[in-house]
């Protein structure tokens, strides 16, 4: 596919997507599949808080569980996400809500670690017979040094309610190298137009 527009327009005739209806107003040609979404309204909406990067699962009785970024509002969009987010869970009987907040997951230490501030971007999966939340943190919402501070956690348990554990003691599973050398921009050109990175 030459762009994401052809794209979505050449996904969007699959049958199921299609009324059979003589009467519909459907167009292959000019509509995208983008097109054929209804908006329902905000998944989460509370009241004093920005809620942003929903991250959905759903359990095995058909309920629907999202996990969401949220922090007051009264810190602003921006530094509060890097400085007042925490990772707030919410459950809903379907995909389209109304969704009610259930706890929170996780949130900042405001200790001296790696994962002091901003518990964002929460990312769930199941495996095997536990959840899995991956999350990003950081030690200093300032900038600098943020982003180049933010780092990826981990965290498991065996209900989507908790209690949910950091793994490796602290959730640390990743972090920026401390080389600059690391990150080249003069990466060579590979087959399909994919690039490696130069170490």
């Amino acid at each position: 596919m030459r762009d994401r527009r052809t794209f979505l327009k050449k996904i969007s005739i699959t049958p199921f997507l299609i009324s059979d209806s003589k009467e519909s107003h459907w167009n292959k040609e000019s509509q995208s599949f983008a097109d054929q979404w209804t908006f329902l309204g905000p998944a989460i909406q509370e009241k004093g808080y920005h809620i942003w990067c929903t991250s959905p699962i759903m359990d095995e009785n058909g309920r629907v569980h999202l996990f969401a970024s949220r922090w007051p509002k009264e810190f602003g969009v921006d530094p509060g996400w890097r400085s007042h987010s925490e990772i707030a869970h919410y459950v809903g009987d379907k995909p389209e809500g109304p969704f009610q907040f259930s706890d929170i997951t996780l949130k900042g230490t405001n200790l001296d670690t790696w994962d002091r501030h901003g518990m964002h971007n929460p990312v769930i999966y199941k495996v095997e017979n536990r959840y899995v939340l991956l999350y990003i943190a950081n030690n200093d919402y300032h900038q600098p040094p943020h982003p180049a501070n933010q780092n990826i956690g981990m965290a498991v348990s065996k209900s989507l309610y908790g209690p949910w554990e950091k793994v490796n003691v602290n959730g640390l599973i990743l972090t920026p190298p401390s080389s600059p050398q690391y990150w080249n921009y003069k990466t060579p050109k590979r087959r399909q137009q994919s690039f490696i990175i130069s170490l």
